[in-house]
């Protein structure tokens, strides 16, 4: 996740959202991972489980990453959210789970601009798909 971090601070527009643009190279970087497909082709289920599991290793670790790109962005930017940091870093990292993820498990490649745009579209002010979730 830090590369995809890297790259993203690398191309950033002044003033543009760190978490949009990481989420979107993070989730480029696990659709070409040749050693995360293999895993998931050999055992999906096994794969899924430590992948997504609350308590595991990957997810905890995704959703405080997620949870300080936002506090960044808040920071930087100054978008108040009506939720906490950590409840839409865990609904955002749940979304790009099920897309990233579900499609891998389709045997189909993984919708990494659907699920990148999820990033944006959720706490990016100047989004129109932000909703309520910025005050």
């Amino acid at each position: 996740m830090t590369t995809g971090l890297r790259r993203r601070e690398a191309e950033r527009p002044a003033g543009a959202p760190l978490c949009a643009g990481t989420g979107r190279h993070v989730d480029l970087m696990l659709a070409e991972a040749t050693g995360l497909r293999r895993r998931l082709d050999q055992e999906p289920t096994r794969a899924i489980r430590v992948l997504t599991d609350p308590p595991g290793p990957v997810q905890p670790g995704c959703i405080a990453f997620v949870e300080n790109l936002l506090r960044h962005d808040m920071e930087e930017s100054g978008p108040e959210l009506t939720v906490e940091p950590w409840d839409l870093a865990y609904a955002l990292v749940r979304l790009n789970e099920s897309f990233v993820y579900a499609d891998v498990l389709a045997a189909r490649l993984p919708d990494v601009a659907t699920a990148g745009g999820n990033f944006a579209d959720t706490h990016h002010p100047e989004s129109p798909e932000v909703g309520r979730a910025i005050a």
